[in-house]
């Protein structure tokens, strides 16, 4: 087991990464105290995305409509665009924020420039 101090762990950090690499522990020391422990991680997880059908629903049938088109309404809610909005909050964040993608929002009041340049 190596007991390095802070200042040797500077100078040779990759000594002491690579003494962790092959299963050694490494107390990092402050004024010959201990204070971290440098160890190896364990074997990593694969980078390969989960299978799929493995969540506790899996195999229970979709109801009917699931791939059926939304209603118009709904779906000019959900874009922004003038329609149907049964939801005043909703009504009124789509009013507040641009609804097209590239579109700027309004411009900040002069004083709030002004003060931010004193």
């Amino acid at each position: 087991m190596h007991r390095p101090n802070i200042h040797k762990v500077r100078e040779n950090l990759a000594e002491y990464v690579a003494a962790a690499e092959r299963g050694e522990e490494v107390l990092i020391c402050r004024r010959n105290q201990p204070v971290a422990k440098l160890v190896a991680l364990g074997p990593q997880r694969s980078s390969r995305p989960r299978p799929l059908g493995r969540a506790p629903d899996a195999g229970e049938p979709l109801p009917d409509g699931f791939f059926e088109p939304l209603p118009v309404e709904l779906l000019s809610a959900l874009s922004g665009t003038t329609g149907a909005v049964d939801c005043p909050s909703a009504a009124n964040s789509a009013r507040s924020t641009p609804a097209v993608r590239g579109a700027k929002a309004p411009a900040k009041s002069a004083s709030r420039r002004t003060r931010a340049r004193r």
